[in-house]
């Protein structure tokens, strides 16, 4: 998804190569990622992007299937969207699976 940078920032699309973003870029970042980057002032949404369902707003990115496969840096970008502040693989899986768990409590 395109957004407009408000600050520097490193992303990936396939959480093997880092890029950098410059504040006033446009870089193409996951979807799933936006809401978190938004919420800590990273991005902002360009106006002829989809708005977010407004049920849904603020609300934690989904967990993909197979998300223990992904590479440890999209495992930590997941944790950090999901209210982490996180910078390890370990602590990331932690934060992932509580969030599982808490979802799937009655």
């Amino acid at each position: 998804m395109k957004v407009e940078a408000l600050k520097a920032f490193k992303h990936s699309h396939d959480g093997v190569k880092a890029e950098e973003a410059a504040a006033g870029d446009t870089p193409d970042v996951l979807a799933e990622l936006v809401p978190g980057l938004e919420r800590a002032g990273y991005v902002r949404r360009l106006p002829d992007e989809p708005a977010e369902d407004p049920d849904d707003i603020g609300g934690p990115p989904e967990i993909p299937e197979g998300w223990a496969d992904l590479h440890h840096s999209k495992l930590v970008a997941l944790a950090n969207a999901l209210g982490g502040d996180v910078k390890k693989k370990a602590d990331a899986v932690e934060i992932i699976e509580a969030e599982i768990e808490r979802r799937a409590a009655p």
